[in-house]
C-alpha cells in the first residue's frame, strides 16, 4: 500500500509477478519502519563517515529509493485520475475540476465508493438514513476528546475528517453535476437544476436533527482540519442559498445564544488580516534585497554557466505533472509505525515535494551532477506566493459562507451578523469584513486583486436590502477602498494581445479579468447602497455623493464598455459582465442626480464631463429607463423607490398598449393599482412574446416593416383623392333641377388613369394595415363573452372533471371584440 497507493491491493491477481505481490501485500516487519522511510532517515542519523563501498552502496539505496518514491506517487496519481468532474463521477459538465482549491477531497474511486455506502441502493441520488451515523460520531468524538490520549486524538481527527468529508461529498457530487456557468448565464435554469439536483441531498442532510446546528460546534475544534471541514460542509448545505438551512441556522443562533459561528468567523478574518499585512512587509524586504543582488551580482552568475545551460536542456516529460494544490486531507492507507500507532504515507505520496523527475518549475536549473537548483529570490517568492494562498483560500471560503447565509436576503441572519442581541458579547462581523476589505486594498497588486472580490461579495450579500448592514459599510468609510479599486488603470487594454504565454495567456491577461470581476463588484455594492429601502437613505446618498470619485465612476463605465469587445473578454465569456458593469456605474451617476447629492446636476453637466466617454454614456442612456416601485420595510413608512434599470427594446410594449393601459388602469388607490397592473400582468407578457415570435419569423417581417411611413403614405393618399374629388368633380348639366341619381363629370385625365392608379393604391395599403392589424393584435381577439360561457358548460357535460376548460379566460381593456371591434 506504501507503494501502490489507495487500492494497489484490489489490483493484484494470479498474473501479476511475485515482487510486486509482496510489495503490495506485505507489512513491514514488526518493530521496524519501512524501507523507504529508512533509507531516507540514513543521512540523518549516520554520524561516523563511510567507506567507499558503504557510500556507493547508500547512493545506490537513495537512487532506487528515489524510484521507488517516484513509481508511487505516480501510481498514486494514475490510480486516483484526473481531477475533473467528469472522470470523477460521471458528470455531464465538461471542463470542471471535481475538488476545489482550499475545499479539497480525496480523488479515486476508493472515496467514491465510502460515499456509495450511504446513497440508496434504487435511488443513486437518495441518501440513506445511516448517513446520520457520521454526525451522531462527531457528536462524540468532540465531546469524549479530552479523555483521550495523543495518539488516540490524532486516529480520531483522521476518523472525523472522513466523516465531514463524506458528508460534504454526498451534497459535493450532486453540485458537480451543474454547469456553474448556469448561474449567471441562466440564473432560471441554474435555480431549476439546483432544486432538482442539490436541494433533496441538502433538505435530507439538514433534517437529520437540523444538522447545520449540529456542525456549528465543530468551528471550533482544536485541530484546523476539522475545523476547516466543518466550514466546507456548511458551505455545502448552504449553496444556492437553501432557505431550510438558512432558517435552521437561524434558530440555532436565536435559540443557541453562542458565539461560536461569530467568534469563529471574526477570528479568521482577524488573523487573514494580520498574515495579510505580514506578508505585505515580507513582500517589500524581499524585494529590498533583490535590488540590493542585482546591484551585486557578477556578469556569469552560477546558472548563467556552461554547465548549467547545459543542465538545463535536461527534461522529464515523460514522468507525471502533478497538479499542485490538490492534495488529499488523509490517505485512503496508511503504514503502522514501530511503535504500533498509525504512520501517515502522506510525506511519501506528497504531492507538494516537486521533484526534478515530476516537474520543473520557472527557475529551476541543474548543475553538471545533474542536481537541482533554485535561487534564493526565486524561493522566497513562491514560498511567499504559498503562504497568501494558503492563507486566502481558507478567508475565501469564510467569506462565501457569510454569503451564503445572507443569500436570497435573509434578513434574520443578516440582522445577526451586524448584532447578536441576545448574547452576553456581540460580534459585528459586517464592520470586520468592511475592515477587511480597508487592509486588503491599502496595497494593492495584480497579486491580490483577484482575492478582493469574495470580500466584496460578502459585503453585498449582507447589505443588500438591508439599510443597517448598509449604514454600518458606510460608516466604516467604504468609499475610500471603493474609490481605490475604481481609479485602477490597466494601460493600453492589451490591444494587441495574441494570448502568447506559460499558459497560452500573455501574464496580464488574468489582471485584466480580475479587473472586471473587482471593478464590478465594487459598482454593484454602491449601487445597492444608493436604493431607496428606507427614509434614512437620502442620508446616506448626500455621503457617497460627497467622498465618491465620479471621475472614476465615468472612467469605469467607459473601461466596461471599451473592454466588451476585446477578444480576450468574449473568449471568457464576460462580456456581459462588462455590460452590467456599465450600467451599474451609470445608474450610480443617475441616483445621486435624483438624490441631489452629486456635484453633476443635470444630463446635460454628465454629457459634459464625460466627453472622453460620449459612446458609453450615449448607450446608456439609450438603454436605461427607470420604474417607481411602492416599498415598505418593516417599522418603516411606505415610500415610492426609483429604481434604473437595463431597458432591451426587443422586449418593450408598443406604444399603442402602453397607452391603453396608462389610460385605463384603475388609480382609485396604492392598492387598486397594483392589482390592476398584476392582473394585466399575462394579457402584457402575451402581447410581448407574440411580438417576438411575429420579429422571428422571416416571411413576415417584409409585412411589419416601415409600419409608420406605410400608415402615413395610406393617409396622404387618402387626403390627395379627396383633394381631387373636392375640386375636380363637377354637377353634369342634365342632373341640374333633378333628383336622380347621377355620375359627377370629372376630367378624362382623372377618371381613367390617376383615379385607378391612386385607388388601386390606397386599396392595397388599406389592405395591408388590416392584416397588419389582425397579426399584430391577435392574442387580444375575443369571442363574446357568452360563447365562452356555453363552451365551458358543453366541456364540462362531455369531459366531467377531466375538462381542461374549467373557467373562463381573463378579460381586460385589451381585448378586441370581433363585433363591435372596439380595443
Amino acid at each position: 500500500a506504501g507503494f501502490g497507493g489507495p487500492g494497489f491491493r484490489a489490483d493484484v491477481d494470479e498474473s501479476t509477478p511475485l515482487i510486486v505481490k509482496q510489495l503490495s501485500t506485505e507489512q513491514p516487519p514488526p518493530g521496524k519502519r519501512s524501507t523507504l522511510t529508512r533509507v531516507a532517515t540514513i543521512d540523518s542519523t549516520t554520524t561516523e563517515p563511510m567507506s567507499g563501498d558503504k557510500l556507493q552502496n547508500y547512493r545506490r539505496q537513495q537512487k532506487l529509493n528515489d524510484h521507488f518514491k517516484n513509481f508511487s506517487r505516480n501510481y498514486q496519481i494514475a490510480y486516483r485520475g484526473p481531477n475533473t468532474a467528469q472522470f470523477q463521477i460521471n458528470s455531464p459538465v465538461a471542463g470542471i475540476e471535481y475538488s476545489d482549491d482550499g475545499e479539497e477531497l480525496p480523488l479515486g474511486p476508493s472515496f467514491q465508493n465510502l460515499v456509495k455506502i450511504y446513497l440508496s441502493d434504487h435511488e443513486e441520488s437518495k441518501i440513506r438514513k445511516e448517513a446520520e451515523r457520521l454526525l451522531r460520531q462527531l457528536e462524540i468524538s468532540n465531546s469524549t476528546r479530552e479523555q483521550l490520549s495523543d495518539s488516540d486524538q490524532i486516529k480520531q481527527d483522521l476518523v472525523d475528517v472522513r466523516c465531514l468529508q463524506i458528508l460534504r461529498a454526498l451534497i459535493h457530487n450532486q453540485i458537480k453535476l451543474i454547469d456553474p456557468e448556469l448561474k449567471d448565464r441562466d440564473p432560471i435554469q441554474f435555480r431549476k437544476k439546483s432544486d432538482q439536483l442539490v436541494v433533496p441531498a441538502q433538505i435530507r442532510i439538514q433534517n437529520f436533527d437540523n444538522a447545520i446546528k449540529r456542525i456549528v460546534p465543530l468551528l471550533a475544534h482544536q485541530n484546523e482540519d476539522i475545523s476547516r471541514e466543518a466550514l466546507a460542509l456548511m458551505k455545502a448545505l448552504l449553496f444556492s442559498g437553501n432557505e431550510d438551512v438558512q432558517g435552521g441556522l437561524a434558530s440555532s443562533v436565536e435559540e443557541t445564544r453562542e458565539e461560536i459561528l461569530f467568534l469563529h468567523l471574526k477570528q479568521r478574518i482577524e488573523i487573514a488580516s494580520l498574515n495579510y499585512k505580514e506578508s505585505v512587509d515580507l513582500e517589500k524586504q524581499l524585494s529590498a534585497r533583490q535590488e540590493v543582488q542585482l546591484r551585486l551580482k557578477s556578469p556569469l552568475t552560477d546558472s548563467e554557466s556552461p554547465h548549467a545551460t547545459a543542465a538545463k536542456a535536461f527534461s522529464s516529460s515523460d514522468q507525471l505533472e502533478v497538479r499542485k494544490g490538490k492534495e488529499v486531507a488523509i490517505s485512503m492507507e496508511v503504514l503502522k509505525s514501530e511503535d504500533g500507532g498509525l504512520e501517515d504515507i502522506r510525506p511519501l505520496l506528497s504531492t507538494q515535494d516537486s521533484s526534478p523527475h515530476l516537474k520543473r518549475t520557472k527557475g529551476e536549473s541543474f548543475d553538471s551532477n545533474g542536481e537541482s537548483h533554485r535561487g534564493t529570490n526565486e524561493e522566497d517568492d513562491t514560498l511567499l506566493s504559498q503562504v497568501i494562498a494558503s492563507d486566502t483560500s481558507w478567508t475565501s471560503l469564510v467569506l462565501e459562507v457569510i454569503g451564503l447565509m445572507c443569500d436570497g436576503q435573509h434578513r434574520t441572519l443578516q440582522n445577526y451578523l451586524r448584532d447578536q442581541p441576545d448574547n452576553f458579547k456581540t460580534i459585528n462581523v459586517v464592520a470586520e469584513v468592511t475592515n477587511f476589505l480597508h487592509t486588503y486594498t491599502s496595497e494593492l497588486s495584480h497579486k491580490t486583486l483577484e482575492h478582493v472580490t469574495p470580500i466584496l461579495q460578502a459585503l453585498i450579500e449582507m447589505s443588500v436590502g438591508n439599510f443597517k448592514n448598509q449604514q454600518v459599510i458606510f460608516d466604516k468609510l467604504v468609499i475610500d477602498p471603493i474609490n481605490r479599486i475604481l481609479q485602477l488603470q490597466l494601460g493600453n487594454l492589451h490591444e494587441n494581445c495574441n494570448f502568447d504565454g506559460p499558459e497560452g495567456k500573455c501574464p496580464e491577461c488574468k489582471y485584466l479579468l480580475n479587473m472586471i470581476e473587482v471593478k464590478g463588484s465594487a459598482v454593484e455594492l454602491v449601487g445597492i447602497m444608493l436604493e431607496e429601502t428606507n427614509p434614512e437613505t437620502p442620508n446616506v446618498a448626500l455621503g457617497i455623493g460627497s467622498s465618491l470619485d465620479e471621475d472614476s465612476v465615468i472612467e469605469t463605465m467607459g473601461f466596461f464598455h471599451e473592454l466588451q469587445s476585446h477578444p480576450l473578454v468574449k473568449d471568457e465569456q464576460m462580456d456581459d459582465d462588462c455590460e452590467r458593469g456599465m450600467y451599474r456605474a451609470y445608474q450610480i451617476l443617475v441616483a445621486l442626480m435624483d438624490y441631489e447629492a452629486s456635484s453633476i446636476k443635470d444630463m446635460k453637466s454628465l454629457k459634459k464631463r464625460a466627453q472622453k466617454n460620449k459612446e458609453a454614456l450615449n448607450d446608456c442612456v439609450q438603454h436605461t429607463r427607470s420604474i417607481e416601485i411602492h416599498f415598505q420595510e418593516e417599522g418603516c413608512k411606505p415610500l415610492l423607490s426609483k429604481v434604473h434599470f437595463p431597458f432591451d427594446d426587443s422586449n418593450t410594449l408598443r406604444e399603442e398598449i402602453t397607452e391603453q393601459v396608462r389610460w385605463n388602469v384603475n388609480r382609485d388607490s396604492m392598492e387598486d393599482k397594483q392589482r390592476s397592473l398584476l392582473d394585466l400582468m399575462p394579457a402584457l407578457k402575451n402581447d410581448i412574446k407574440h411580438q417576438a415570435r411575429l420579429r422571428d419569423t422571416l416571411i413576415l417581417r417584409p409585412i411589419l416593416a416601415y409600419h409608420t411611413f406605410r400608415t402615413r403614405l395610406l393617409m396622404f393618399i387618402t387626403l390627395l383623392l379627396n383633394l381631387f374629388v373636392l375640386f375636380t368633380f363637377e354637377v353634369p348639366d342634365s342632373a341640374q333641377d333633378n333628383n336622380r341619381v347621377f355620375l359627377p363629370q370629372t376630367d378624362v385625365w382623372f377618371r381613367r388613369y390617376l383615379l385607378f392608379i391612386l385607388g388601386a393604391i390606397h386599396l392595397i395599403m388599406s389592405f395591408w394595415i388590416v392584416i397588419e392589424y389582425f397579426l399584430i393584435n391577435w392574442p387580444h381577439f375575443k369571442l363574446p363573452q357568452f360563447f365562452y360561457t356555453y363552451w365551458v358548460k358543453i366541456a364540462h357535460l362531455v369531459s366531467g372533471d377531466r375538462s381542461p376548460f374549467k373557467q373562463l379566460p381573463q378579460f381586460t381593456f385589451l381585448d378586441v371584440n370581433i363585433f363591435g371591434v372596439t380595443t
